[in-house]
């Protein structure tokens, strides 16, 4: 039986299960998101998760976190604010220095867009289920393509039509 996603409803794991390409389990109190449409096998949730049938966690310095598994559209915008102490003298003379030790994080106004229903889901399940406060594990694409910590303080779906939906957040990086 094929599972059914739910942001609020997630059903446990099970061995010989059908599932479908973005069906979400719980494993071990964690979210993981079929990568692809198969029968779970008759072993070990770790016999799936090696095959590459399930991602959803990863380790980051040595600690279990949330991987966020989508890429935006190409022209989703990446924004660099560096945070700049500035101090202005007469004629025209200033001042600048960092402000803080992590002072150039990135934020990215991201737009999935084209996504399924069943897509759709997986994605704002990850998100809901962060609440905007735990971070989590995601790879900006290129020249950024680099895991780093993010979070997501709100995000938007809209039903473009029958099957096909698009989905908006601002990912921002951080550093725990």
């Amino acid at each position: 039986m094929a599972q059914v996603n739910s942001i609020y409803e997630v059903t446990e794991w099970s061995t010989t299960t059908s599932y479908n390409k973005w069906d979400i389990v719980s494993y071990n109190n964690l979210y993981y998101y079929a990568t692809q449409d198969h029968t779970s096998s008759a072993g070990s949730f770790s016999v799936d998760i090696n095959a590459g049938k399930w991602d959803g966690v990863t380790t980051f310095n040595g600690v279990s976190k949330p991987k966020f598994l989508w890429q935006p559209v190409y022209n989703s915008v990446i924004t660099n604010e560096p945070k700049v102490r500035t101090v202005k003298f007469g004629d025209g003379y200033e001042q600048r220095s960092r402000e803080g030790i992590n002072n150039n994080l990135i934020s990215m106004d991201c737009v999935f867009e084209g996504k399924t229903l069943q897509e759709a889901t997986s994605i704002l399940h990850f998100l809901y289920a962060r609440q905007g406060v735990e971070s989590f594990v995601w790879t900006p694409p290129r020249p950024f393509g680099i895991a780093k910590l993010f979070v997501a303080d709100s995000w938007q779906v809209d039903p473009v039509f029958y099957d096909n939906f698009r989905v908006t957040t601002t990912l921002r990086e951080v550093v725990n």
